[in-house]
Order: structure tokens, then C-alpha cells, then sequence
């Protein structure tokens, strides 16, 4: 009776073995790159003012005035965006199509709080870093 339950514990644990390397060389699979199909069929070019036009900024709260429409305070009232900066760059002349850089946007209410809706040239420049 030995000899039968020590072969079926063998080939449960070959099998286990089995399963266990299935799943590790299926796993390192779904990471590796596909050489077959390229990633993109084409190059995503869209411009500063346009990705800036299509961002959606931090989301707007009720906060306490929403009590009293029967919102919770923590409920979403919207979103802010980044159209008051994305205009002014348009109109501003700086080149956002040539080389790298970082633009730190401020969003429409930001700009409100500094009561400085015109955003010159030169505002917009300080918010770019090559």
C-alpha cells in the first residue's frame, strides 16, 4: 500500500512542478515586448495649447455649500481646466514646438486668485523650463 501512495505524492508534486513553471514562463511572457506589432501605428504630435485645451485639471468639490443644494461636501461639482493658460500661450508667441521642456500650467481657478486675469509673454515664459 506504501509503494501506491508515495508514486501518486510524486506525481502530484511533478505536476505541481509542472503548473508552477506554466505560469512563471506565461508571466515573464506578458512582460516582454512584441517584436511582431509595433506599439503605434503612427506619431502622436499634438502641440502644448492642444494637449493643454484637452487636459481635465483637479476635480472641485462642494465643499460646504453643497449642504445646502443636497450634495455631500465631498461630492464632485467639476473639474477645473487649464484654458485660461492654454489661450494666453497661443497668443503669446512662444515656441512650444521645438525641443523639450516643462510647462507648469496653472489652472483658470488659480489664475483667478491672483486677480491677474491677462496673462502676458512674459508670465507664460516663467511657467516654461527648457
Amino acid at each position: 500500500p506504501w509503494g501506491t501512495q508515495s508514486f501518486i505524492v510524486e506525481f502530484i508534486v511533478i505536476m505541481l512542478r509542472a503548473v508552477i513553471l506554466a505560469l512563471a514562463l506565461g508571466a515573464a511572457a506578458a512582460f516582454a515586448p512584441l517584436a511582431s506589432k509595433p506599439m503605434r501605428g503612427s506619431v502622436l504630435n499634438a502641440g502644448a495649447v492642444d494637449t493643454l485645451k484637452g487636459l481635465q485639471g483637479p476635480a472641485i468639490p462642494w465643499g460646504s455649500d453643497g449642504v445646502l443644494v443636497g450634495k455631500e461636501e465631498s461630492e464632485i461639482k467639476g473639474y477645473d481646466t487649464f484654458e485660461k493658460f492654454a489661450t494666453a500661450l497661443a497668443s503669446s508667441g512662444v515656441d512650444t514646438a521645438s525641443g523639450e521642456f516643462t510647462i507648469y500650467a496653472p489652472t483658470d481657478s488659480a489664475v483667478e486668485l491672483v486677480n491677474s486675469p491677462d496673462l502676458t509673454a512674459d508670465v507664460v515664459k516663467y511657467h516654461i523650463t527648457p
